[in-house]
């Protein structure tokens, strides 16, 4: 009886909020980063702003300083805003550089999970140079290093790329899991599911989670690679891939990583941006810590080689072993 009164009473808490559209009431404090954007102009002491050049060092040949697309912050509800990144209209060889880097803070890979977690959700309703809903892109959140003339450049641990249409078959260009570089065909797409859910990403209360965690530890391989995790809710994840720990040497194993985000045509919007590892937890109002990632052992990959391996394939020992 307690269970089914309980069970009551949060949906209609739930359809209550789904009505009102109130903004989130969480807050988040702690761990090594947090970023929820609370005005509606960035924080040029926190973040470096790419708006079509080189963050004011100048344009390149053929490019301006200041493009036709925007990096911004809108207010997605009252009180309660978001960063994005929209391509030029009409187009202007400035495609690649809209974005936002985390100005002084870089991020060590270490055996405590470095992860960030984020929501991203994409406004096909802004108008850019190419063709209504192309072309929108997370590319983030980690790279090895700032890339002024492209956001695609330089990644470590992002979600990279799009996908035009509604079958991810059909695109030459896909939405990867990147670890190597932008649009790597080793580099896994993300499935249909996935997919399906990012097109109907198109607000923040639709928005996707996602969470990245990096590999750490005292040997180049033990760096390699990322876990990927998304999800509708927050609290049901996803592992999309987790490559950590990978043999493979084209996989990057960067000792640090950058924070940076920007799209190529179709606007897409971040906000609620938390990097922490277990030993340094985002916390949010009511004091509950984030919880560890927690890899799901059946997409984590098949091993091969070393002195020993075992996977337990079968329900029963292999009593030879």
């Amino acid at each position: 009886m307690y269970r089914s009164t309980t069970f009551k009473m949060a949906v209609v808490l739930y359809l209550s909020v789904a009505v009102v559209q109130c903004p989130p009431a969480e807050v988040y404090t702690g761990g090594l980063f947090v970023e929820q954007f609370t005005s509606p102009d960035f924080d040029l002491n926190t973040w470096e702003i790419n708006t079509g050049g080189l963050d004011g060092l100048g344009g390149t040949t053929g490019n301006p300083l200041v493009g036709n697309g925007t990096t911004g912050i809108e207010e997605v509800a009252p009180g309660d805003y978001a960063a994005y990144t929209l391509g030029p209209k009409p187009y202007d060889m400035s495609d690649w550089k809209y974005a936002f880097w985390l100005r002084n803070l870089t991020f060590p890979r270490t055996d405590r999970n470095t992860r960030c977690t984020f929501l991203a959700w994409q406004d096909p309703g802004k108008d850019h140079w190419a063709a209504t809903g192309q072309h929108p892109c997370i590319q983030g959140p980690f790279h090895f290093s700032k890339n002024y003339v492209a956001i695609y450049g330089n990644m470590t641990a992002a979600i990279s790329g799009w996908v035009d249409g509604g079958d991810i078959s059909a695109d030459q260009v896909k939405i990867r899991y990147a670890t190597r570089a932008w649009n790597a065909p080793n580099d896994p797409a993300i499935t249909q599911g996935h997919f399906n859910a990012w097109q109907n990403a198109l607000s923040k209360s639709s928005a996707l989670h996602y969470r990245v965690t990096l590999a750490g530890g005292d040997t180049v391989e033990s760096n390699r690679g990322a876990l990927f995790e998304w999800s509708t809710d927050g609290l049901s994840w996803t592992v999309g891939h987790d490559n950590r720990g990978t043999s493979d040497p084209e996989v990057r194993s960067d000792a640090s990583v950058v924070l940076g985000f920007g799209t190529h045509a179709t606007a897409v919007f971040i906000d609620d941006i938390r990097v922490e590892d277990d030993d340094n937890l985002v916390t949010t109002t009511g004091g509950t810590p984030t919880p560890t990632p927690t890899p799901d052992p059946s997409s984590s990959g098949t091993y091969a080689g070393g002195l020993f391996v075992e996977q337990f394939t079968s329900p029963d020992f292999d009593l030879n072993t």
